[in-house]
């Protein structure tokens, strides 16, 4: 009762917290943060002590690393591949390596320095992604220029945690750092077995999955896949975190990637939620009163020198000064995966309590302070008259509107074709595996997955598209794509399939424009074959049919 009784109390507060910060258009994350400062002096009495804490709130790390490969596109590297190479190895490694000799000279040890160099290099994907998109910037040249450069700091994140036991010194009694640089090199042969191995496996056991057609079997297929390599990749001598985003990246290219991370998402938010409520225990609210002015020059030098290294990078490869600064300050920040990498260094012993203290102090005030960074940053462009929205032309495809079609059954392939015809962009949904791939292979845009889920949609492109034609036969799943729908679109003109006449005030409520009734067009239908048997004129017959609709509409 008294588990019970906790586990009430922390997730009423993250819900009010989290609501709270939403209004205030402030990141969900920063109130796990908050959540956890403000029950640090009751920590061990409300989440306990010990390994059962910290393996449960790497739940949240490993299915944060899984979606992370998921959503990594190679396509999407290969447009900042220059800028993401170039400019985010100078970043990181610039940054972490001026950290390190600035640290030294507070008498920290080397290996210690350059840990916590690396920590600070890293800026917040989650954060400025959200930034940029709430203000529409994503496809402008500052946003690529901001993704390519997370790209980057996405995939060293990786190395870093593969390397995390060199960087932190830390080695089992009687090896020494030949057998831990062994072990290295011992991944770098195995790794690639393994990730090609899972690339025949993994979709090989999707297909099957999704051949069956039961949702709950495909959850769990996928939570299994995640879980699976990340521990055959712990045990071959990587890590947990490492194996889960080589498990995402192999499925990110397949049909499989959009379904699995509407199915997984609820619970990586809320293992996440844990992991950040975590973290936020461990800082002491009473060491940033005494250390108040420390921590405040620290933060001050982060930002400033994030943000110079960040411009310099940029401005070596010749873009605009002005758009250089922008995205330098726009990347200032210390971002989610420090507090990862902070988290497995201290469970190490590779980092002292006060530096602990202070690197997560510092990570979350910059975190907090993304929206004034980006805001500065939209400032700052607005001083340059020859920024330009992109500097890649729009794809045709993109310009023109965009109708999505939810089933591909008879009925949605005539409302495909119609759409086609009249120069709209049709986007097919749909659970048929043979289905999408089918027509993936005849080069048209398909998504696979359940409609209902939020992350399908966006998939589909649904906040941009101006019609929604839902032609499910089952009243629930239509009644669940319509209102998600109109959640993520309210302009969308949403036409729905319906059975029966008596079913059109539920899918108003949902959302819907219009409705086809099956009920009213069979009537209709049949009453003029009726009339055409008792002898009523051709001409007549199209007048008595409206009658009859009429009348059923009207019922």
């Amino acid at each position: 009762m008294q588990i019970f009784a906790v586990l009430t109390l922390l997730v009423l507060s993250a819900a009010v917290l989290v609501w709270l910060f939403q209004r205030l258009r402030i990141s969900p994350i920063l109130a796990y943060l908050a959540l956890g400062m403000a029950l640090s002096p009751f920590g061990e009495e409300l989440v306990g002590t010990g390994h059962d804490k910290d393996e449960l709130a790497e739940i949240g790390v490993i299915l944060l690393m899984f979606f992370l490969g998921l959503e990594f596109h190679l396509h999407q590297m290969r447009k900042f591949l220059r800028v993401s190479l170039v400019g985010g190895l100078m970043q990181v490694s610039i940054t972490a390596l001026l950290t390190a000799l600035l640290v030294r000279l507070l008498s920290i040890q080397p290996g210690e320095a350059l840990l916590i160099g690396v920590i600070v290099a890293f800026s917040s994907t989650a954060l400025v992604m959200k930034a940029l998109e709430e203000r529409k910037a994503t496809e402008s040249h500052f946003g690529r220029l901001a993704l390519g450069l997370l790209l980057f700091q996405d995939l060293a994140v990786i190395l870093v945690l593969s390397l995390l036991p060199l960087l932190a010194g830390s080695q089992e009694p009687g090896t020494s750092g030949w057998v831990s640089a062994g072990r290295v090199a011992g991944l770098v042969i195995v790794l690639p077995v393994l990730f090609f191995g899972c690339r025949w496996f993994l979709p090989w056991v999707f297909r099957r999955a999704a051949a069956a057609q039961s949702k709950e079997l495909f959850s769990l297929v996928s939570l299994s896949a995640c879980f699976l390599v990340a521990l055959v990749t712990d045990f071959a001598g990587g890590s947990l975190a490492l194996g889960a985003f080589m498990g995402g990246l192999v499925l990110c290219e397949t049909p499989f990637a959009t379904q699995v991370l509407s199915e997984l998402s609820a619970l990586r938010d809320l293992a996440l939620g844990f992991f950040f409520v975590t973290v936020g225990l461990l800082i002491k609210v009473d060491y940033i009163w005494v250390n108040l002015f420390m921590v405040l020059a620290v933060l001050c030098a982060v930002v400033f020198m994030k943000s110079l290294v960040v411009g310099v990078s940029l401005l070596v490869q010749r873009v605009p000064r002005l758009t250089a600064a922008a995205v330098g300050l726009a990347l200032a920040q210390v971002g989610e995966f420090s507090f990862v990498i902070t988290s497995e260094a201290s469970r190490a012993g590779a980092l002292g309590k006060t530096t602990e203290q202070t690197i997560l102090v510092v990570s979350i005030l910059t975190m907090a302070l993304t929206p004034l960074l980006i805001g500065g940053s939209a400032r700052i462009l607005r001083l340059q008259s020859t920024e330009t929205p992109s500097p890649v032309e729009e794809d045709p495809e993109d310009a023109a509107p965009r109708g999505v079609v939810v089933g591909y059954g008879p009925v949605g392939r005539t409302l495909t074709t119609i759409l086609a015809d009249f120069g709209v962009r049709p986007v097919i949904i749909d659970l048929n595996l043979k289905t999408i791939r089918k027509l993936q292979e005849e080069k048209r845009a398909a998504v696979y997955g359940d409609a209902g889920r939020r992350e399908v949609l966006l998939a589909a492109g649904i906040d941009k598209a101006t019609y929604l034609l839902v032609t499910l036969p089952d009243l629930p799943s239509r009644m669940a794509v319509v209102g998600m729908a109109r959640l993520i679109n309210p302009k969308l003109k949403i036409i729905t399939r319906a059975h029966y006449i008596g079913e059109r005030a539920m899918l108003d409520d949902a959302g819907a424009s219009s409705a086809a009734f099956e009920e009213l067009e069979v009537a209709v239908a049949m009453s003029k074959v009726l009339l055409g048997e008792m002898g009523v004129a051709d001409e007549d017959l199209d007048l008595e049919a409206e009658k009859v609709r009429d009348r059923l509409t009207t019922i």
